[in-house]
């Protein structure tokens, strides 16, 4: 029994009791979209553009969106040290996960964000010091232009505080490309605040 986002327009949920986190889903229905998963897991680590969360089951989904993370990754020139760590995408069968309505189909992720200090899942408006301005708008800029894309949720307060340094740099540096590529990814409206995603 599907259902619709709102917001987005995607076939997120279908009826029947959530998996919790960390859990395996013995279901032996396939929901539709996922017959063709794979462990996106492998993909994403090869070649030191992402790291992953060990032991996690919600590690399905379709190889594009391995493709579209891995493409704007590239982008960042980023390998080991401060890269994204990907957490939930789907598991093995789809299907509902609690607490989250999403997660269900394989099209979904969460990755943390790039951060100068390490690899951490963390909040970035607590820990903005540390925060890679550069890999991020980039990370970020190529997920909006990309057609795949839909939507990308992330904090309000986080985005202010990318426009405000943005802002600063152009004014002190009126050829600065950053803040271009980050007026053009707000622009495609795909960035929108979520409750709770100040940490990916």
């Amino acid at each position: 029994d599907p259902k619709k986002d709102e917001k987005t327009g995607i076939t997120i949920s279908f009826k029947g009791k959530p998996s919790s986190h960390g859990s395996k889903n013995s279901d032996k229905c396939v929901i539709p979209g996922m017959k063709n998963a794979k462990d996106l897991y492998p993909m994403l680590q090869r070649g030191g553009y992402f790291k992953v969360t060990p032991g996690n089951p919600e590690r399905y989904g379709h190889p594009r969106l391995a493709d579209v993370l891995l493409q704007a990754a590239k982008a960042t020139g980023e390998t080991g040290k401060g890269v994204p760590i990907v957490n939930n995408i789907s598991l093995e069968r789809g299907g509902p996960i609690g607490p989250s309505t999403s997660h269900q189909v394989g099209l979904d992720v969460d990755c943390s964000y790039y951060f100068r200090n390490g690899s951490k899942w963390r909040d970035a408006n607590k820990n903005f010091k540390h925060f890679s301005l550069k890999n991020n708008i980039i990370f970020m800029y190529m997920l909006t232009k990309d057609r795949r894309v839909q939507v990308i949720y992330t904090s309000q307060d986080l985005m202010n505080k990318i426009t405000s340094r943005m802002e600063k740099l152009k004014k002190s540096n009126p050829n600065a490309k950053l803040p271009n590529l980050w007026d053009l990814a707000l622009k495609t409206e795909k960035l929108k605040h979520e409750p709770k995603h100040a940490d990916h």
